[in-house]
């Protein structure tokens, strides 16, 4: 018989034990509720230097700061984007000129020289541009589009 009494007493403080260390336990911690909405994070906006969006442009205001950045709407601009490369390709007087294939965000010389010799009215289009942030690396799909004044 004095198992069972040890066996039952022992389950009592157990019980009682674990039931005033949950309301301690409760009382001593507090979770502020948040809300969190889940946004979608848009693609980035490319540029020519850091206000170029395309349009008509002189070959010198295009060649102030020669590489393309990417950017995000005011919401996400804690998230910085990398242009990893793109294409160019020179529009003169109708005419379709080869790509030129380019690594990283800034001119190479070949394209420099090209605006700096292109005639008025040339169009430059910058496309299959491959942006990277810490959100993933993704291909912008609209092109860049500027018109030599």
């Amino acid at each position: 018989m004095r198992k069972f009494k040890l066996t039952i007493l022992l389950a009592v403080f157990v019980s009682t034990a674990s039931f005033g260390f949950a309301q301690n336990a409760s009382d001593s911690i507090t979770i502020p509720a948040k809300t969190f909405a889940k946004k979608d994070i848009p693609n980035p906006t490319i540029f020519i230097g850091e206000e170029i969006l395309g349009g008509q442009h002189t070959k010198e205001a295009i060649l102030t700061n020669p590489f393309l950045a990417a950017k995000v709407p005011q919401y996400f601009d804690e998230i910085k984007w990398t242009v990893l490369s793109y294409q160019v390709t020179f529009v003169v007087n109708g005419k379709e000129e080869a790509p030129i294939r380019v690594t990283g965000a800034e001119f190479t010389d070949q394209i420099k020289n090209r605006i700096k010799s292109a005639s008025s009215g040339t169009v430059i289009e910058f496309t299959d541009i491959k942006t990277q942030s810490i959100v993933g690396t993704q291909i912008v799909v609209q092109p860049l589009i500027v018109r030599i004044r």
